[in-house]
């Protein structure tokens, strides 16, 4: 069902239904729909369109800039703007069942042999002065971020390497939520957009703060 999105058979606007799909927590907070590998997708399923919203109503919520000291666990919709000082782990690519996406590294326990899906995780140390935390990007996130794609990560660790440590000092703006590591009792910061640091929207930042 995934050519049928490469292949432009479905648009923004378009009104899909999903079967025998499941529903899990989405890293960007809320809930997310997957497909798995008993899904299917079905387009223009016989439904009143006049039901849905139309495209351009519904409108996205915006990221609160915060500062690293003064996030709490599960705060969502924050953005920060701190520099990268370390990257953990060597591996960013790992396989998970297509089924109960769980992290396999041969057949899964619960579901036997299956033809696993991959999973991008960067994982790294921002600080912005007021304090660190531990940000994780994953999938899209940390392919746009990496300016590659997974399949060239897994296979190009070394170039995936040289580029992580040649971002080592710089600013980007981080938005995503904070959630508190039960195993390391931490808070960590998983990222749903990263972008380089823009002196006009940064700048217009600090005359809208020092107006109000």
């Amino acid at each position: 069902d995934i050519e049928k999105v490469e292949k432009t058979e479905i648009k923004v606007g378009d009104i899909i239904q999903v079967k025998n799909g499941y529903v899990r927590p989405g890293y960007r907070g809320g809930l997310e729909v997957n497909l798995g590998s008993r899904g299917i997708l079905i387009t223009d399923p016989e439904v009143n369109s006049d039901e849905f919203p139309a495209v351009g109503t519904i409108q996205a919520k915006t990221s609160q800039r915060i500062k690293i000291k003064d996030l709490n666990d599960g705060d969502q919709y924050k953005e920060i703007r701190a520099a990268v000082v370390d990257v953990y782990g060597s591996n960013f690519v790992y396989d998970l069942c297509p089924n109960c996406n769980k992290r396999i590294t041969g057949p899964c326990e619960k579901c036997g042999q299956v033809t696993p899906t991959k999973l991008l995780v960067l994982n790294m140390l921002v600080d912005d002065g007021t304090g660190v935390i531990r940000t994780s990007l994953f999938r899209d996130t940390a392919e746009k971020f990496m300016g590659m794609k997974t399949l060239e990560i897994e296979s190009s660790l070394e170039k995936t390497k040289e580029k992580l440590n040649s971002y080592m000092g710089s600013e980007f703006v981080f938005s995503g939520r904070a959630k508190m590591n039960d195993f390391s009792n931490s808070l960590e910061f998983n990222a749903y957009s990263v972008n380089a640091v823009n002196p006009q929207e940064e700048a217009e930042k600090i005359l809208n703060t020092a107006n109000t």
